[in-house]
């Protein structure tokens, strides 16, 4: 078996498992699912993001993005607001509920990954830490 094999059959367990444990919520008590969270958690890192940049951000279509984003006005979470730059194109912000939201996002994951770090041991830690920071900088490097 090739070690790219091995890598994606790792990463897809680890996806899977860290869904059952928590770490990665299918659905929270808010009743957000994965990709609503992690559009509501790139927004909370930024002012405000165009609707192209939040579709290529999580992978999915600007139709499919227009109805999450739907979904999250709805809920008084995001608001679409006309861009400075072009009058026909809208950013999308946190609203005051959006950001006390994602404020609690990571409760139930961060306290999952907390007991999983428990198990491991201090230089175990720091080589998981160490490997995922190299991954993510070999990820940036692929960006299209």
């Amino acid at each position: 078996m090739s070690i790219a094999r091995k890598t994606l059959d790792a990463l897809r367990n680890i996806l899977f498992k860290a869904c059952t444990a928590n770490i990665l919520q299918k659905r929270d008590e808010n009743h957000l699912t994965f990709l609503q969270r992690s559009i509501l958690t790139y927004l909370n890192m930024r002012e405000s993001a165009s609707m192209i940049e939040l579709s290529r951000v999580v992978c999915i279509s600007k139709p499919a993005m227009t109805r999450v984003i739907d979904v999250l006005e709805r809920k008084k979470m995001v608001r679409r607001e006309t861009s400075l730059d072009d009058r026909r194109s809208y950013r999308i912000v946190l609203t005051v509920t959006g950001k006390r939201i994602v404020s609690t996002l990571d409760t139930v994951p961060l306290a999952a990954m907390e007991r999983l770090l428990k198990l491991c041991t201090e230089s175990e830690r720091r080589l998981i830490v160490q490997g995922l920071d190299i991954f993510l900088k070999k990820l940036e490097m692929l960006k299209p």
